[in-house]
């Protein structure tokens, strides 16, 4: 994998799980936090870590923040299985990883420990919120609004500024479907934004020109159809002066 910026200072050594086995292999357990990597990051759920994606995984994987450079995408296009205009496949995620801890074991606990996991391979739940104040008043208001049961009232607040009034009304009919139960799982996937509990990374992209926030997270399984991707992807943009979910919240 290619080298990311390490910190000057040496960590006591802690008693760890073990990611390769006798045969050099990664362990069942470093797999299972593999494939929740690739799954946190694969954000469109396409089943392939893309450019834009594996730039975001740098960014969170990096205490400073660091993007891969064109040479280091050269690099994983070239050594680790790679489908021209997808992106990286599982297989060749694994490889990226198998091969970095290998290389150099220490790197790779340093990169499990920035996205959140201990020593055994758990993970760690801690509180993450987005850096800006509006956004995060906007998203305390989605939780007010979605707790006073107002469908109409927070899908006005919430759904894109593109869309129609005939949209909107497709989206709040399609909420209280089913005694409501999307939006009692809805509410309680903004609430983990709010709040912060449960989410994995945020990552603020605020400029002059272009505001987003994605939210990556651990979804409350509230419904079955979440049991087979409990880890979630949500944007939200600043639209028209106000910060609104962007189309297809996932």
């Amino acid at each position: 994998m290619p080298k990311k910026n390490k910190s000057k200072k040496t960590a006591l050594r802690e008693e760890r799980a073990p990611l390769l086995d006798d045969n050099d292999d990664c362990t069942p357990a470093f797999k299972r936090v593999l494939l929740e990597l690739f799954q946190r990051f694969d954000t469109n759920g396409d089943k392939f870590v893309d450019t834009e994606e594996l730039r975001v995984f740098s960014r969170t994987a990096n205490p400073d923040g660091r993007e891969f450079s064109e040479d280091e995408f050269e690099q994983i296009r070239e050594h680790f299985d790679w489908k021209e205009d997808k992106g990286l496949t599982l297989r060749g995620w694994l490889q990226m990883f198998h091969t970095q801890t290998r290389g150099e074991e220490d790197e790779t606990w340093r990169d499990l420990k920035q996205l959140g996991y201990d020593s055994q391979l758990q993970r760690i739940e801690i509180a993450r919120k987005t850096k800006c104040a509006d956004l995060q008043t906007q998203l305390e208001k989605f939780v007010d609004l979605a707790g006073a049961g107002d469908v109409g009232a927070f899908v006005a607040a919430f759904s894109p500024a593109d869309y129609s009034d005939a949209e909107r009304a497709e989206f709040a009919e399609g909420l209280q479907c089913d005694g409501g139960k999307k939006f009692a799982q809805l509410s309680a996937e903004i609430k983990c934004c709010a709040s912060g509990e449960g989410v994995l990374e945020v990552d603020d992209q605020t400029s002059a020109d272009d505001s987003r926030v994605i939210f990556n997270f651990s979804a409350p399984k509230l419904l079955d159809c979440m049991e087979e991707r409990p880890d979630r992807s949500a944007v939200f943009a600043l639209q028209e002066g106000q910060w609104r979910a962007e189309d297809g919240w996932r």
